[in-house]
């Protein structure tokens, strides 16, 4: 049975698009061992959902788009994902960030994006929710700022 080379899934002979992400296939691209499905380099969104993303920051969201069930799909696992790791509650996520942040890993664009994503999540929660994380955060981070500075000032009288 032939795969699709993007996400791994089982495809027909003869189908001209993935019924898992909605990529099209070319000829002979549906043929073959499977791909190692991984995930993508940078975030958990793959190739179809950020293509469909960007279209859809400009022109607005199409539930018929073969990339909007992508999308659904990978905002789906990524959830399910930070179900297990809220699960932890030694798990600081703030000072993951942090470390992120700092790393050099990741250049300008894809830190202000990973920070923004981090806030945006939990604003969603809150919404969704009826919860006041981001409140609570705000505050953590107010202090922390403060603590820092009267750290610094300590430091350098």
């Amino acid at each position: 049975m032939p795969y699709c080379t993007d996400c791994g899934n089982e495809v027909r002979d003869g189908h001209s698009y993935c019924r898992q992400c909605g990529t099209q296939l070319t000829e002979g691209q549906n043929s073959g061992p499977a791909p190692t499905a991984g995930a993508p380099e940078v975030g958990f969104l793959s190739h179809e959902s950020m293509e469909y993303l960007k279209g859809a920051l400009e022109g607005g969201t199409d539930e018929e788009h073969p990339g909007h069930a992508s999308l659904m799909r990978d905002v789906a696992a990524a959830f399910q994902d930070f179900a297990v790791i809220g699960k932890l509650d030694e798990l600081n996520l703030l000072a993951i960030l942090a470390s992120g942040v700092q790393s050099e890993t990741y250049n300008e664009t894809e830190t202000e994006l990973m920070l923004l994503g981090f806030f945006r999540t939990i604003r969603l929660y809150d919404e969704s929710f009826g919860t006041d994380w981001e409140d609570e955060l705000l505050d953590q981070l107010t202090r922390a700022i403060d603590q820092a500075k009267a750290n610094l000032e300590d430091e350098n009288p």
